[in-house]
């Protein structure tokens, strides 16, 4: 079942881990068959999101995993404005560390059971906050 919410002014966050930001990206991005269909991401696949705008998406490796959302969340776009606010609504620690993030604007995810494929790359849904003042 596909899931895909639009919501402006809203961002959705994903935490986890990836062996290295290229692993990320590869399983962030579409790809196409020799005819040119799409075949969606397997990030999407994984949370049923269906198809998003990646150039409303942000995603980042970090050398250390954290288990803070405040670390984690650092330098992305709005932090002043995200990262208080997912600390208020979801607490700042994490279980269990995270070295991956995936940040989806203009997003509202609807939370349901993920799948996981033969992937290096395993996150989780933290959850949704405005990015509005």
């Amino acid at each position: 079942m596909e899931i895909k919410v639009e919501e402006e002014g809203i961002v959705s966050l994903w935490v986890g881990n990836a062996p290295t930001l290229e692993a990320l990206e590869e399983y962030l991005t579409p790809r196409y068959r020799n005819s040119g269909e799409r075949i969606p991401p397997v990030f999407a696949e994984d949370f049923s999101l269906g198809r998003f705008d990646d150039d409303l998406r942000e995603a980042e490796v970090i050398d250390e995993p954290a288990d803070s959302l405040r670390k984690l969340l650092e330098g992305f776009s709005y932090d002043e404005i995200i990262v208080p606010r997912f600390v208020d609504t979801y607490g700042e620690q994490i279980s269990p560390p995270a070295n991956a993030v995936v940040l989806l604007y203009d997003y509202s995810h609807e939370p349901n059971e993920a799948r996981h494929r033969n992937s290096p790359v395993v996150l989780r849904y933290v959850g949704s906050v405005s990015y509005i003042r």
